[in-house]
């Protein structure tokens, strides 16, 4: 969150154009995907590939539980 927060701060401000943002956003994503790699990959001694697919997993089922709950609401 620590990426994303400035980001949003700016773009909400009107600081950012939408396209700035939005690049600006997905390097923030593809800096969290990386760290939390090397985080698994460091933390459980596994290989490289192993790791891409917890980290991948991951991603996808948050994507997955936070669809279910935003159609709850």
């Amino acid at each position: 969150m620590a990426f994303n927060l400035p980001i949003a701060i700016l773009a909400t401000g009107g600081l950012l154009v939408g396209s700035s943002a939005n690049v600006l956003g997905l390097l923030a994503l593809s800096l969290i995907v990386i760290y939390a790699w090397f985080i698994t990959r460091t933390a459980l001694e596994m290989a490289s590939g192993i790791a891409a697919g917890i980290v991948g997993l991951d991603f996808l089922l948050n994507i997955l539980i936070n669809g279910f709950a935003e159609e709850m609401l």
